[in-house]
């Protein structure tokens, strides 16, 4: 069995916990925030109507245009964003239709998938009016 002297794994864990500090602060750094309330231009890639519509479905969109932050383009043009049909009813002659979503899932286009899919689904709703 190995021993080693208390104050010794003191100063060892100390410099493990001290390391990881740094490690966490440097990737805490390069992390970039997309600012609640930034409009995101996206077009359905197949058409989603409140007569056919149901709670439950899923549709998929492509970001038109670049969202950028502090000149990096953190959402390229031609991702992808998942939503789901929340509420659908359907229009009838003296009322208009209503679809309620929500998005729950980003795919870069760069085929990586950011962020957590109940981030995305909490940043999509706080950041609506």
């Amino acid at each position: 069995m190995l021993s080693i002297p208390l104050e010794k794994s003191r100063r060892t864990l100390s410099s493990i916990a001290l390391a990881l500090l740094a490690a966490s602060t440097a990737a805490a750094q390069t992390r970039i925030v997309v600012p609640a309330g930034t409009v995101i231009i996206v077009r359905t890639t197949s058409p989603l109507q409140s007569a056919t519509a149901k709670t439950g479905d899923t549709f998929e969109t492509n970001v038109d245009e670049s969202v950028g932050v502090n000149e990096y383009a953190v959402i390229p043009s031609g991702s992808k964003i998942r939503g789901t049909v929340t509420l659908a009813t359907p229009a009838t002659r003296q009322q208009s239709g209503v679809i309620e979503v929500v998005f729950d899932r980003l795919t870069l286009s760069t085929r990586s998938r950011a962020p957590e899919r109940g981030d995305f689904a909490n940043w999509c709703q706080a950041s609506r009016h």
